[in-house]
């Protein structure tokens, strides 16, 4: 797969975020927020 190089950067950052969200969902439960949080 071949992206431009701001994309597969932001994908990384999103993919980072994304564990440390299913770190804190792990804490509590908060579905919404997370939602909320990814697609501002």
């Amino acid at each position: 797969m071949n992206f431009p190089i701001p994309f597969s950067v932001k994908l990384n950052v999103m993919s980072i975020e994304y564990q440390k969200e299913k770190e804190w969902l792990k804490k509590r439960r908060n579905r919404k927020m997370v939602f909320g949080f990814k697609f501002c």
